[in-house]
């Protein structure tokens, strides 16, 4: 079964309605230690999620009987988001991104000569309230070097010493590892090697020692474990339990957008003249018809493909495949916590990680799609996503800036989401800027009035079990997940934002994740807001996990809407 389902926004307890229809030189590194094994992970027995915990980890890692709640600050956010706006009271850790190493292995910044600044404050204010502050090491377009770093005795000693300069330098409290990705391909340009997880191992074991024994030292990571020598997920992570604190599961852009390639722009703008009024005085079908004939025949034709990838968008940050029916089945909260646990890591070291941000689509689709093309395996699929999905294009933007010039001429209630990046065709939207652009508005009849959330109820524990001990997908959970989303909704009214600017809020039942849609403007996002945030917090809660940790803190509103839903699912609000 495949569904998705409006939500009309009705005071709590009121039913609502039937829906409607490498190649660079390497130094010579000995033999890589002994590797975890490589076999796939073993199915998890039902509900058994390996409770176990690092001794370090309590130790280091806070109360070990309260979740963590963290999040990201990006150095690129220092603009516009000063160190100075976070409110310490609703965050435990917050993890500054980026510090990159060089092929020297010497560690740089990434792209903000104001990161050094921006991190001594950070570090201020955060001591200043009690709370702690990681940095954080690598980044999609900053795990270049890794594998070298790794390969060698030496060079794992020289990088993990620079660690420590950075780490003494500005008074850290710990140290995060965001390698995109062992053994595997990330961005472009970065070298890989089939021992990169047994070496990054090695390093992890070297950077213990180097820190201080009350260093905090976690992994950013996929949703399944990290790869072996034949790139598949390791069956046994279970030594790497014993040198991290804690593992941040990614559980983000699993879907993301097909974009930022100057013929998607031309075939727009040839083909998407509709959108704008007869008088128009920006001649976008004659623009967009010159620029395909500037397009060899060669270039454009993967576009096929990669146009009708846009026209279905998928959820970005999925907390179950409830309707099962993914064949990325990895690719969510709940099959993430499932793989890592099966693999001997405990969930008392894992933290959930969920996004402050969605997808833009250029897209007429009603419903969310959770299939990926059957000629990709899933897991390069995942990768091409999110390679395709934080690639920018200069042309695609400009083109974007077009259509957004035209805005006045649009047909009334035809609003245009606009990216982080100035286009409108694809690309990532923070949730502060769709209550920004008028995308979405919180709901009229909830009240501001702060409430402490109450216990879940034995009947909402119940759901939680029921959705944790499944070991396959069932019509059932789909009525699970809709029991846990109605008695968040129905709790916290405050948690709801409807859909504005001729855009309706949807939710699609297999993902438990909401998305907009606006047949008009002919766009789809699929996002992430309080209700599908407090759910995957109280699944965090409920599998015994570490926390949860949201990129990035920039993208919440004001008022801390997003932060407060894991607090509240957290039970730590």
């Amino acid at each position: 079964m495949r569904r998705s389902e409006a939500i009309l926004f009705l005071p709590p307890n009121v039913p609502p309605p039937s829906p409607p229809d490498a190649t660079a030189s390497m130094p010579p590194s000995p033999p890589p230690p002994p590797s975890p094994s490589a076999a796939s992970p073993p199915a998890a027995p039902d509900g058994d999620l390996n409770l176990s915990a690092n001794t370090h980890a309590q130790a280091s890692g806070g109360d070990a009987s309260r979740p963590l709640v963290m999040a990201y600050y990006p150095d690129w956010a220092g603009g516009d988001f000063p160190p100075e706006k976070i409110d310490f009271g609703r965050f435990d850790w917050i993890d500054f991104a980026f510090a990159v190493p060089d092929e020297r292995l010497n560690l740089t910044w990434d792209g903000s000569d104001d990161a050094p600044d921006l991190l001594r404050r950070l570090v201020t204010r955060a001591h200043g309230q009690g709370k702690k502050v990681k940095l954080s090491v690598g980044g999609w377009t900053g795990s270049r070097y890794f594998s070298a770093a790794a390969a060698s005795a030496q060079n794992r000693e020289t990088l993990a010493r620079n660690i420590l300069a950075l780490y003494t330098q500005f008074g850290l409290d710990g140290i995060d590892l965001d390698w995109e990705y062992p053994a595997q391909d990330g961005n472009a340009g970065n070298l890989v090697s089939p021992a990169d997880s047994a070496n990054f191992l090695a390093f992890l074991t070297v950077l213990r020692s180097v820190l201080p024994p009350d260093a905090v030292i976690t992994a950013a990571t996929q949703t399944v474990p990290f790869a072996g020598a034949d790139g598949d997920p390791l069956g046994d992570v279970s030594a790497f339990a014993k040198v991290l604190d804690w593992v941040l599961l990614m559980n983000y852009d699993t879907w993301g957008c097909e974009c930022a390639f100057l013929p998607i722009a031309a075939l727009f703008l040839s083909s998407r003249a509709d959108l704008l009024l007869p008088y128009s005085p920006v001649p976008l079908a004659v623009l967009g018809t010159a620029i395909r004939s500037f397009v060899p025949a060669r270039t454009r034709s993967p576009l096929a493909h990669m146009r009708a990838a846009s026209e279905t968008p998928g959820p970005n940050a999925p907390l179950s495949d409830a309707c099962g029916n993914t064949t990325q089945g990895s690719a969510s909260a709940l099959a993430a916590l499932r793989t890592w646990t099966a693999a001997g890591f405990p969930a008392s070291q894992l933290v959930l990680g969920v996004p402050s941000y969605g997808y833009i689509s250029r897209s007429s689709a009603s419903l969310l799609r959770t299939r990926a093309p059957a000629a990709l395996p899933p897991a390069v699929f995942a990768r091409r996503q999110k390679q395709r999905a934080r690639r920018r294009s200069r042309v695609l933007n400009w083109v974007g800036a077009l259509v957004d010039k035209a805005q006045p001429f649009l047909a009334p209630g035809r609003t245009l989401v606009v990216n982080e990046d100035g286009g409108t065709d694809g690309g990532q939207v923070q949730f502060r800027e769709l209550v920004r652009q008028g995308i979405v508005q919180p709901y009229a009849g909830a009240s501001n009035a702060s409430r402490p959330s109450p216990s879940p109820g034995p009947a909402l524990h119940a759901s939680y079990t029921r959705l944790l001990g499944g070991s396959n997908p069932s019509p059932a959970d789909v009525a699970t997940a809709e029991a846990v989303r109605a008695a968040v909704e129905n709790r916290e009214p405050r948690a709801l934002f409807a859909g504005a600017g001729g855009f309706a809020r949807e939710w699609d039942a297999c993902s438990s994740t909401p998305f907009l849609r606006s047949a008009a403007a002919r766009q789809v996002v699929a996002y992430d807001d309080p209700v599908s945030l407090e759910m995957k917090a109280q699944l965090a809660r409920e599998a015994g996990m570490r926390g949860v940790n949201m990129f990035d803190v920039h993208g919440d509103t004001d008022g801390w809407d997003l932060a407060d839903a894991i607090l509240r699912g957290l039970g730590v609000k």
